[in-house]
C-alpha cells in the first residue's frame, strides 16, 4: 500500500472506531451515538433565548396589547391603488405641464431676442471689449483665489473672469451656482471669438432675463439652457464648468440626447462604408471616426444600419441583414466595435452599394406595411468615378425622399464633383474631411439639413428624452453615500446605494428647437425660413418625479416604476446604473448602458410572455392592472417568489407609470377611522430625540405647489397648529403619524422596563433571560430601573433597540454609549422603515410562516469586531377578519455575543449522556444558517465561517439540503451586470505590429526566467509545460497571495510543486454582460410537515471513498447529518458527522459568472430588444422648399457679374 492511501487510512481509522458505522439493519444515528434528543433540546433551547430576548427585550408581539387603549381608532381596509394611481398621474401632469410651459417661454424669448437682433454683424463691426461673457471654462470662484492676496483678488473680482457662487441652494443639490447670470460652454473643437460665436452670445444674453422668471414662478426648476446649433451653450444658473486636469473637455451640447431628439424628426438612416484598397491606413482611421460621430447623432427616436462595400456590399452586423435597428446605446455602442472589423480591399462598386442602401428602405417599409419618414444615405468615401444619376433616377426622383449626405476622406483627395453632385441632387449636403480634427463639427452638419422642413413649417417639435446623467454628474466623482444619510438624495438613483456629490444625478428633459424669424440675414448667413437656430431645455430629476409616489400607501414590498415611450427605465428599484470595480470601495461607476436598460430587464418575470405583456400595454397608453409572478432578488445574493399586482396608466405623451403591490397583504392597509388627535398634549409625543421621520413622506406647499420632505418639526406645527409652515399633507398620513407616536412611545417603556411583559416569550423553567430582566423589577427609582434594564440588555449584546411603522415613523432606544455601538448609525440610516432590508425580510418572513427574522450585518473593515445581528418581528393588527403589518420591532445584538449564545447551548449535553457536542470539532460540523443559506454561526474554530454562503464552507452538505427540499433554488440572470475585461481576452497581433521591439523584449524576459527555474531546480518538466494565467479576481494584490498551489521564488509567482512560472492575467477593462447564478431559499413548509422531529439522513458515496475495495472505508461512505428548525425564525441548525474528505474542493459560489452567448444567441438577443420604427408626425424632405444643398448663401455686386458678363462676350 502506498504512502498516499496509508495516510488517508490512518487519518480516517480514528473516525471509524469512533462512529464505528456498520450496514447491517442498525440505526445510524444509534451507531454514532448521536443523542437525537440532545440536538433537539439544542435547538429548542436557542429557540427559547433568542425569543425570548425578541418579546422580553424588544417588546415583539404587544401592538394588539397596546392598541387596546383606543379600539376602533385604526381600521384594516382594502387599499384602493386605482385611485391611488389615478391621484398620481393627475399631479404628475401638472407638473410636467409646467415644465413645457417653461421651456415654451424660452423658446419665445430666444426667437424674439435673435429677431430683434437682426443680422449677423460683420468680425470689422464687432467689439471685443464690449462682447463679454462668463465662459465658463475660464471662471473662477472664491475657492480658486483663496490663497491669492487680498489685491489680487479685488483686482479678479472686478473682472468677467470671477463668478460668485453659492452652494446652499438644495434644489441644485447644494451645487456652486449663481441665480443671477447665466454661463457659457464653447466646445474645445471651436474656438470662442468666432463671428458667429459672439454674434450668438450676444442675442442670447437676453434670454437671462427668462430663465430667472422661470425659476421664480416654478422653484422647483433646475438647470434651463440653449444649445445653439453653432455650438454654444447657455446654461442657467450660471456655473463653473467641471474641470479635471488629466481630461479634455470633450462637451458639445449638439451630441446630447435631448438636442438631437428635438432638433429633428425621428430618423432613418442607412451608413454606406467605403472598403475598398484605397480607404486604407489613415483614411480608414477618419472613416470610422466619421461614422462613429454620425452614430452619435442617433438617439433612441432613430433608426439605422451600416453597410460596408468594396466589390460586394455587406452588412457591418450580419444580425440586421436587411432591417434597421434602433439607435438605442447598446445598439450604438456594438455597431461602433464591429467597426474596427471593417478590412480594406478590392474595388468599390458604388452602384450595387447604393442600390442595396434603397433596397434597404423598401424592404422595412413593406414589412412595417407603412413609410420611413426622414430617410437619409450617409456616403462616407474616398471619391466616386461617376455620380451614378440612374440610381437615383430609379429609386429616388421625382420626390427624392432620401436624402443623401456625401464625406470625401483624405486630405490629398481633391476631386469632389461626383459626390457633391450625389448630395446636391438629392437635398443633402456634402463635406470633405481632411483630418481626425476635422470629423466632428462637419458631421454636425447634416442636422441642420434635416431639420429644414420642420423649421419651415414651424413645428416646434417639444420632446422627452429618457433618464441620463447631467454632465456635471458624469464628470465628477460618485461615492457611495456614507456622511449624511437624511439626505433626500439618498434614493436619487432608486437603488438607495449611491448619492451624487456633485451634478443634479439622474434626470429627464423637457425640450423644444428654436427658429431662425428673422426678416433679413447677413451675406454669409444661411436663409432665417429654414435656419435652426438651436434648442432650448430644462431638466426634471427622478428624485422629483418620485416624490409624488405616495409610499406609504403602496405599503413594504410595493413599489412604482415609470418607462419611456421606448420601453426604457425612468426608475425602478431594481434600476442599477452604478457599480463598484473593487469589493469594499466607495467609488462608483457609471454603467455603460445605463440608459438603455429595458423592462424586461428589471421585472424578472417567471413567464416572460407576462412581463411582455404589461410593456407592450404601457407602450400603448393603456389604463390597466394585471397579475404577475417574479422573482425578487437582493443584490443577487438572495431570493423570493412573489405574486404582483400591477396598476399602470399613462401621464400624457410623456411616459407610463406602474404602482405594484404585492397580491394579499398588499391589498390591505390600515386607515384611521376618525381624528386620532384627542388632545393637544399627544402631539408632545413627537416632541422626542428618539423619533425619526421616513425622508419620503411628503406635502405640498401651497403657496408654490412644489412637492417637499415633510420633516418633524413641521408635522409638530401641522398638529398643533402653529407655525408657518405652508404646508397641505394628507390627513390619514398626519393622524396615522401621530397615533404611531403615541403608541411606539409604550414599546420605550419595555425597552427601559417600566412596562411588565415578562409574561410573554417562550419561557422554560429556569430561564436565566427571564431571571435577569425580573431583577431589576422593584427598584423604586425609575433611573435606576432603567440602567439596570440597560444593563441586561447589554449582556446580552444587544446595544440597539427599534420599532418602525408601516408609514414612515421610527423610535429608538441606544443602549450603548455611542462610542461602544457596533454599528453607530443604525437608527439614521434605517429611516425608510417599509423600504429598509429588516422590514422588508420581517414581512416576507411572516408571510412564509415564521415570526422572527435574524440577518448578519457587517458594517465595517474588521468583520468580527463590526459584524451585528439584527432581529426584527411584524407586529400584526387583526380587525374584521383581515391582517395587516402595521410596524416591525427588532433590535441590533453584538454578533460576538450571538455566538457566545449559540456556543454555550451547543456544547452542553442536557441529557448528561452524550458523547459528544459541538465543541468536539474533530467528529461534528455544527452550523446555523439563514434562509437563504449564508453561516450565521458554526463551531468552526477558527470563526471563518460567519457570513460566507454554505457551498462555499461545505457543498456536498449543501446539495443534500436541496435534494431534501430544505432548501429552493431559483437561476436567476443579471441582465445588468458588468464583467471585467483581461488582457488575455484581448490579445491578438497588434501590439505585436505596433511595438515589435517591446514585444521582443517580452520574449526575452520570459526566455531568461524560464532558464533560472530550470537551472535552480532541473526540473525539464516545468519547460514543456504551457503557461498558467491566474485571473486577477483571486487576490486583490501580490503580497495576498495566499493560495498554497503558488509561491514567490526569486522574485517570480511559480506552482509550489511544480515551480512552472505562473503569469498574471491583469483586468483592463469592465463592459456590460448577462450573468447568471443559482440562489437558494429555505422552504420552512418542510419543516412544518416535519414538526419537531427535524431531519436525520445520511450522504453516500463520500468519505474515504478511493479504498472502495475495503470493507471498513466501504462502510465510510455515509455521513451522518440533522436538520433542526430554529422554530418561528428565518434559522436552521445543522449538525453532521465531521468527513474526511466528503465533497473536500468542490464549492458552490453565489458570485454571478458570465454567460457566453453563440454568435447565433447574440443576434437574437439584439433582435429582441430592438424594436421597429413609431409611427410619428413626419416632416421630410418632400415638403422642403428649395435646396441650398448646405452651402452658405452668397451675394455678388452688380458690378462683379456686369464684368463676368462683358467678358464672357469679348471671349
Amino acid at each position: 500500500m502506498s504512502a498516499f492511501w496509508i495516510f488517508h487510512f490512518l487519518h480516517c481509522f480514528p473516525l471509524l472506531l469512533i462512529f464505528n458505522l456498520e450496514i447491517h439493519g442498525q440505526s445510524v444515528q444509534r451507531e454514532l451515538n448521536i443523542n437525537l434528543d440532545t440536538v433537539h433540546e439544542w435547538a429548542d433551547q436557542f429557540t427559547a433565548d433568542l425569543l425570548e430576548l425578541a418579546d422580553i427585550g424588544a417588546g415583539a408581539g404587544c401592538l394588539e396589547d397596546f392598541m387596546a387603549t383606543y379600539p376602533g381608532e385604526v381600521l384594516v381596509d382594502d387599499n384602493m391603488i386605482t385611485e391611488t394611481l389615478t391621484t398620481v398621474r393627475q399631479e404628475l401632469e401638472v407638473m410636467l405641464k409646467a415644465k413645457e410651459k417653461g421651456v415654451e417661454k424660452l423658446v419665445e424669448a430666444a426667437e424674439a431676442a435673435n429677431r430683434e437682433y437682426g443680422a449677423y454683424k460683420k468680425p470689422e463691426q464687432l467689439d471685443l471689449e464690449d462682447i463679454s461673457y462668463f465662459n465658463a471654462k475660464k471662471l473662477v470662484s472664491d475657492d480658486n483665489v483663496r490663497d491669492l492676496s487680498n489685491e489680487t483678488k479685488e483686482v479678479i473680482k472686478q473682472t468677467i473672469h470671477y463668478l460668485k457662487v453659492d452652494n446652499t441652494f438644495e434644489d441644485f443639490n447644494y451645487n456652486s451656482v449663481n441665480l443671477t447670470v447665466s454661463t457659457i460652454h464653447v466646445p474645445t473643437n471651436i474656438y470662442d471669438k468666432t463671428v458667429k460665436i459672439l454674434n450668438g452670445v450676444s442675442w442670447s444674453e437676453n434670454m437671462t432675463k427668462q430663465f430667472t422668471e422661470n425659476l421664480k414662478d416654478d422653484p422647483s426648476l433646475t438647470w434651463q439652457y440653449f444649445c445653439s446649433s453653432d455650438g454654444f451653450f447657455r446654461i442657467y444658473p450660471g456655473i463653473i464648468w467641471p474641470r479635471d486636469p488629466d481630461k479634455v473637455d470633450m462637451f458639445d451640447c449638439r451630441v446630447r440626447n435631448w438636442y438631437i431628439q428635438a432638433a429633428t424628426t425621428p430618423k432613418n438612416i442607412a451608413i454606406l462604408m467605403d472598403a475598398s484598397g484605397s480607404m486604407k491606413g489613415m483614411r480608414m482611421e477618419i472613416a470610422r471616426k466619421t461614422v462613429d460621430k454620425i452614430l452619435d447623432t442617433l438617439s433612441n427616436d432613430d433608426y439605422f444600419n451600416i453597410l460596408q462595400f468594396s466589390d460586394e456590399v455587406s452588412y457591418v452586423d450580419e444580425c440586421f441583414n436587411r432591417t434597421m435597428m434602433q439607435a438605442s446605446v447598446d445598439n450604438r455602442r456594438r455597431m461602433q466595435a464591429e467597426l474596427e472589423n471593417v478590412n480594406t480591399e478590392k474595388m468599390a462598386n458604388f452602384e450595387n452599394a447604393l442600390v442595396e442602401a434603397f433596397t434597404l428602405f423598401e424592404t422595412v417599409e413593406l414589412d412595417l406595411r407603412r413609410t420611413l419618414c426622414n430617410k437619409a444615405i450617409m456616403l462616407v468615401t474616398d471619391g466616386a468615378p461617376e455620380n451614378y444619376e440612374e440610381v437615383f433616377e430609379r429609386y429616388n426622383w421625382p420626390n427624392k425622399t432620401v436624402r443623401v449626405f456625401t464625406y470625401l476622406i483624405g486630405k490629398e483627395v481633391s476631386d469632389n464633383r461626383q459626390v457633391k453632385w450625389m448630395a446636391c441632387a438629392n437635398k443633402g449636403d456634402h463635406k470633405h474631411i481632411s483630418t481626425r480634427a476635422d470629423v466632428q463639427e462637419n458631421v454636425q452638419q447634416y442636422i441642420k439639413v434635416m431639420s429644414r422642413p420642420m423649421v419651415q413649417e414651424r413645428y416646434h417639435n417639444l420632446i422627452w428624452t429618457a433618464a441620463y446623467l447631467d454632465y456635471v454628474t458624469e464628470q465628477s466623482d460618485i461615492k457611495e453615500q456614507l456622511e449624511n444619510p437624511f439626505s433626500a438624495y439618498t434614493d436619487m438613483l432608486g437603488t438607495n446605494k449611491g448619492d451624487f456629490n456633485k451634478g443634479l444625478g439622474l434626470m429627464i428633459t423637457v425640450a423644444m428647437p428654436v427658429f431662425d424669424s428673422r426678416e433679413s440675414t447677413g451675406e454669409d448667413e444661411e436663409r432665417p425660413d429654414g435656419n435652426l437656430l438651436g434648442v432650448a431645455g430644462t431638466d426634471i430629476r427622478t428624485f422629483e418625479l418620485k416624490k409624488y409616489i405616495p409610499l406609504h400607501k403602496l405599503g413594504v414590498n410595493g413599489y412604482a416604476f415609470a418607462i419611456t415611450n421606448h420601453g426604457y427605465i425612468i426608475f425602478h428599484p431594481d434600476f442599477r446604473p452604478l457599480y463598484w470595480r473593487e469589493k469594499g470601495s466607495t467609488e462608483m461607476f457609471v454603467k455603460p448602458n445605463y440608459n438603455s436598460v429595458g423592462l424586461t430587464e428589471v421585472e424578472l418575470a417567471d413567464n416572460a410572455s407576462s412581463v411582455q405583456e404589461l410593456r407592450q400595454g404601457m407602450l400603448d397608453h393603456n389604463f390597466g392592472s394585471m397579475e404577475m409572478q417574479v422573482t425578487e432578488h437582493d443584490d443577487m445574493k438572495r431570493f423570493r417568489k412573489r405574486t404582483n399586482l400591477y396598476y399602470y396608466g399613462n401621464v400624457g405623451e410623456i411616459f407610463s407609470l406602474a404602482l405594484v403591490i404585492p397580491k394579499g397583504y398588499g391589498e390591505i392597509r390600515l386607515r384611521p377611522q376618525y381624528n386620532l388627535l384627542h388632545t393637544q398634549t399627544e402631539a408632545e409625543y413627537l416632541n422626542n430625540e428618539t423619533l425619526l421621520l421616513a425622508p419620503w413622506i411628503f406635502c405640498k406647499n401651497e403657496s408654490t405647489g412644489q412637492m417637499q420632505t415633510l420633516r418633524k418639526y413641521q408635522l409638530q406645527d401641522i398638529v398643533n397648529g402653529t407655525g408657518n409652515h405652508q404646508l397641505k399633507c394628507d390627513p390619514d398620513l398626519v393622524r396615522l403619524l401621530v397615533y404611531d407616536a403615541i403608541q411606539t412611545y409604550n414599546y420605550t417603556k419595555i425597552w427601559e422596563g417600566q412596562k411588565d411583559y415578562l409574561g410573554r416569550g417562550r419561557l422554560r423553567p429556569g430561564s436565566n433571560i427571564k431571571k435577569d430582566y425580573r431583577s431589576c423589577y422593584g427598584i423604586a427609582d425609575q433611573r435606576e430601573m432603567k440602567k439596570c434594564y440597560t444593563k441586561v440588555h447589554a449582556k446580552y449584546g444587544i446595544d440597539f433597540i427599534f420599532i418602525g411603522t408601516s408609514v414612515g415613523l421610527t423610535r429608538f432606544m441606544q443602549v450603548e454609549e455611542a462610542e461602544n455601538l457596533t454599528e453607530f448609525d443604525f437608527a439614521s440610516s434605517s429611516t425608510k422603515t417599509i423600504g429598509e432590508p429588516y422590514y422588508k425580510r420581517a414581512v416576507s418572513g411572516w408571510q412564509d410562516g415564521y415570526n422572527y427574522t435574524f440577518a448578519l450585518r457587517n458594517s465595517g473593515m474588521f468583520p468580527m469586531q463590526s459584524t451585528t445581528v439584527i432581529m426584527s418581528s411584524p407586529e400584526v393588527l387583526k380587525r374584521g377578519g383581515k391582517e395587516a403589518v402595521a410596524a416591525v420591532v427588532g433590535f441590533q445584538m453584538k454578533h460576538y455575543k450571538f455566538f457566545e449564545m449559540f456556543h454555550n447551548i451547543t456544547t452542553e449535553c442536557p441529557s448528561g449522556s452524550c458523547d459528544f457536542t459541538c465543541n468536539d470539532t474533530e467528529y461534528l460540523n455544527c452550523y446555523l444558517l439563514d434562509h437563504s443559506g449564508f453561516v450565521m454561526a458554526s463551531n468552526n474554530k477558527d470563526g471563518n465561517d460567519t457570513g460566507k454562503f454554505f457551498g462555499m464552507v461545505d457543498n456536498s452538505l449543501l446539495e443534500e439540503l436541496i435534494r431534501e427540499n430544505i432548501y429552493n433554488i431559483a437561476n436567476m440572470t443579471d441582465y445588468q451586470g458588468m464583467c471585467k475585461v483581461y488582457a488575455s481576452d484581448q490579445e491578438s497581433a497588434a501590439p505585436l505590429l505596433t511595438n515589435p521591439l517591446s514585444k521582443i523584449f517580452g520574449w526575452l524576459l520570459w526566455t531568461i526566467a524560464e532558464i533560472v527555474i530550470f537551472l535552480s531546480e532541473w526540473s525539464f518538466y516545468s519547460l514543456l509545460n504551457s503557461v498558467n494565467y491566474v485571473r486577477g479576481e483571486d487576490f486583490e494584490d501580490m503580497e495576498d497571495i495566499a493560495d498554497p498551489d503558488f509561491q514567490f521564488y526569486m522574485g517570480l509567482l511559480v506552482g509550489s510543486e511544480t515551480r512552472e512560472r505562473v503569469e498574471i492575467d491583469y483586468v483592463v477593462d469592465f463592459e456590460a454582460c448577462d450573468k447568471t447564478v443559482r440562489l437558494y431559499a429555505l422552504n420552512v413548509t418542510t419543516f412544518h410537515k416535519l414538526n419537531r422531529n427535524g431531519l436525520t439522513k445520511s450522504i453516500t458515496s463520500c468519505g474515504c471513498s478511493r479504498m472502495s475495495h475495503n470493507r471498513f472505508l466501504y462502510i465510510w461512505k455515509q455521513r451522518t447529518y440533522i436538520v433542526r428548525w430554529i422554530r418561528d425564525t428565518n434559522m436552521i441548525l445543522v449538525v453532521a458527522a465531521a468527513n474526511c474528505n466528503c465533497g473536500e474542493g468542490d464549492e458552490t459560489s453565489i458570485t454571478p459568472v458570465k454567460i457566453h452567448y453563440t454568435e447565433e444567441e447574440k443576434c437574437k438577443r439584439v433582435s429582441k430588444l430592438s424594436h421597429p420604427p413609431r409611427k410619428t408626425r413626419c416632416y421630410d424632405s418632400t415638403i422642403e422648399e428649395g435646396n441650398t444643398c448646405g452651402a452658405r448663401r452668397y451675394r455678388v455686386s452688380s458690378l462683379l457679374l456686369a464684368l463676368l458678363l462683358l467678358k464672357s462676350f469679348l471671349s
